[in-house]
């Protein structure tokens, strides 16, 4: 019996590494043009987007240097783990496009905010104008594709990628890459310059990103709990004393 109960203790901790499920969909998509335009190879798929007039915000969560994840609906699946190339196995892209219609906005006009949480550690933060915190972050403008965000009169596009391991430069120091978690992050764009103002919202995208770890290591997990289970099937049973003797 204890063999079983242990054997079902452990089955659940393994489930509850899984996919959570939520209610609310939002797309699956691409970006409109300019597309994608940071980096080299990054792919114009899985983001999801928010659009409010003319102005569109694209999140997505990635396995780093491995590929996009096809998210369901808003919720993102990705390794624990640290990459080689230095920071969290996982990362997140972001987008935003104030002129994705037939707008004029700049980023001199608007304050674009970056909300997280981590609900393993309870660490939340908010960070108004946060891409100019953020280096190097690529640009869109007038002129194209430039590789730096120094002229917000007249650039209108910003995009980047960055390690999840960012949570723990902005504070979340508890953060550990090698333990499944949940984390919740949410760009929104506000109509106004002053940084910190929170009227008029533009658009707004939230995302949900679990950590889970690799293949590989579900693979010896199963290993494990399957050798567990021989071993209970294999442990001699007592025998009871007779009432008599």
């Amino acid at each position: 019996m204890r063999c079983i109960v242990v054997m079902a203790l452990a089955a659940c901790a393994a489930a509850a590494s899984g996919l959570a499920a939520r209610a609310d969909i939002i797309y699956d998509t691409s970006l409109a043009p300019p597309g994608v335009y940071f980096g080299v190879g990054n792919a114009n798929s899985g983001f999801t987007v928010d659009t409010g007039g003319n102005v569109e915000i694209g999140l997505s969560a990635v396995d780093r240097f491995i590929g996009p994840v096809t998210p369901v609906g808003d919720v993102y699946q990705v390794f624990t783990g640290d990459s080689s190339h230095g920071g969290s196995l996982w990362g997140v892209e972001f987008s935003i496009n104030l002129q994705a219609g037939v707008g004029t906005l700049t980023f001199n006009q608007v304050d674009a905010v970056l909300t997280v949480s981590d609900a393993g550690t309870g660490f939340n933060d908010t960070i108004a104008n946060f891409y100019t915190l953020l280096v190097p972050n690529t640009c869109y403008g007038s002129g194209g594709v430039v590789a730096n965000c120094t002229d917000a009169s007249a650039q209108y596009g910003v995009q980047n990628a960055e390690p999840g391991s960012l949570l723990s430069s902005l504070g979340d120091s508890s953060f550990n890459s090698a333990i499944p978690d949940t984390y919740y992050i949410t760009l929104s764009v506000y109509d106004c310059a002053t940084t910190g103002c929170t009227t008029n919202l533009l658009a707004s995208d939230s995302i949900e990103v679990d950590t889970v770890p690799e293949p590989g290591t579900l693979v010896i997990l199963g290993t494990a709990l399957a050798g567990l289970g021989l071993a209970c099937r294999h442990v001699p049973r007592r025998r009871g004393k007779n009432a008599a003797g």
